[in-house]
C-alpha cells in the first residue's frame, strides 16, 4: 500500500506542476504577451495525458485491491504482466502465442524472462492460451498504448503437437517454481481435444488444470466476423471435455475451469454441475447479472401484480 501511496502521490506532484505552469502562462498570455497562449499548445495536453494517466493507474490499483478483498484471482489476459499486477492480489498469469512478459527481441519465448515474472509472490497459476471464443486459429489484436495496437500471433511458435505442447507445459511448471500450470481452449475439431489427452497420457506430463472456454461471445481483441458463435458453446464443450477426461483417467487429475457468458447465478450453478470446479467472469459481466437480477426483480413483481389483479 506505500508503495501505491507513493505512485499517486509523485503523479499528483506532476499534475500540480502541470496545472501551476498553465496557469501562470495564462496570466503572462492575458496581462502581457499573447504569444504565450502559443505555450498552452504544449502544456495543456500534457496536462490532460498526466490526468489521464493517473486515473488508468487508480483504477487499475483499485481493481485488484478489490479482487483481494473478494478472494478473487485475477487474470491478467494474454497482453503480459503490467507493474499493477504486482501490486496485491493473486494473480493468473495468462500467456498467450506472442508471449507477453517472457518473450526475448525476436518475440520467441525466453525462459529467464518468464522464470523471473512466474517467481513473483502474486503469480499463483500460469495459464497457456491455446485459443479462446472470438480468435481460434486467427490471432487477435491486442492494445498496447494510446494510438499503437500489437497483433498476437495465431499459433504458438515454441511447439506445433499435443507433445510438444504438455512438454512445454511440464517446462513452464519447472521454471516456475512448481506452481499449477494449465492450458485455455476453445472446442474446435473434438478430435484435437482428445489428441492433446493422448499426449498426456503418453508424456506423463499432466496439467493441473484445463479452462474451456466458450463460443458464445468475443473480445475486443477479436476480428469483427469472428465476435459471436466460433467454436463449441461452452455447455457442450464442458460435457465433452468432462466425458474425454473421464474416459481417459485424467478427471481426478485435472481441475476444469469454465469461461464464457457466466452471467447469472444460475449459469454459475450450471457451468459447476456440468463438471467445472471454478469459472471465469469479467467485470462487465458481474456488472451485468446484478442489472439482470434487478429487472427479473421487477418483471416478477409486474406478473405477481398482474396475476392477483387477474385473480380478482
Amino acid at each position: 500500500m506505500i508503495r501505491n501511496k507513493k505512485l499517486v502521490s509523485a503523479s499528483g506532484i506532476i499534475i500540480l506542476l502541470l496545472v501551476l505552469g498553465n496557469v501562470i502562462t495564462l496570466i503572462e498570455a492575458y496581462t502581457s504577451n499573447e504569444k504565450w497562449y502559443w505555450v498552452l499548445v504544449l502544456t495543456l495536453p500534457l496536462l490532460i495525458l498526466a490526468i489521464i494517466n493517473v486515473r488508468r493507474k487508480k483504477h487499475a490499483i483499485l481493481c485488484n485491491e478489490r479482487a483481494k478483498r473478494g478472494s478473487i484471482a485475477h487474470n491478467t489476459g494474454e497482453g503480459g504482466i503490467s507493474e499493477y499486477d504486482l501490486h496485491e492480489g493473486d494473480r493468473i498469469w495468462q500467456i498467450g502465442p506472442g508471449y507477453w512478459g517472457c518473450r526475448d527481441e525476436n518475440g520467441r519465448f525466453n525462459a529467464m524472462a518468464f522464470r523471473k515474472n512466474a517467481l513473483h509472490l502474486q503469480v499463483k497459476m500460469i495459464e497457456l492460451t491455446l485459443s479462446q471464443s472470438a480468435k481460434p486459429g486467427h490471432g487477435g489484436i491486442l492494445p498496447a498504448k494510446p494510438g499503437l495496437t500489437i497483433h498476437s500471433p495465431a499459433r504458438h511458435s515454441e511447439f506445433d503437437t499435443p507433445v510438444g505442447m504438455v512438454m512445454f507445459l511440464d517446462l513452464l511448471r519447472e521454471l516456475s517454481g512448481g506452481k499449477p500450470v494449465g492450458f485455455k481452449i476453445c472446442i474446435g475439431d473434438r478430435q484435437e481435444f482428445i489428441d492433446i489427452c493422448n499426449a498426456i497420457k503418453a508424456t506423463g506430463c499432466i496439467p493441473d488444470f484445463i479452462s474451456v472456454d466458450g463460443g458464445e461471445g468475443g473480445t475486443g481483441a477479436a476480428p469483427l466476423e469472428f465476435t459471436d458463435h466460433p467454436g463449441m458453446p461452452l455447455h457442450e464443450a464442458l460435457a465433452f471435455v468432462k466425458q474425454t477426461l473421464d474416459e481417459f483417467d485424467l478427471a481426478s487429475q485435472i481441475k476444469i475451469f469454465a469461461a464464457g457468458e457466466i452471467i447469472t447465478g444460475f449459469d454459475e450453478r450450471k457451468v459447476l454441475s456440468l463438471g467445472a470446479k471454478f469459472f471465469e467472469k469479467t467485470e462487465e459481466q458481474k456488472i451485468m447479472s446484478f442489472e439482470e437480477i434487478y429487472f427479473r426483480a421487477r418483471k416478477a413483481k409486474k406478473d405477481r401484480q398482474q396475476f392477483l389483479l387477474l385473480s380478482n
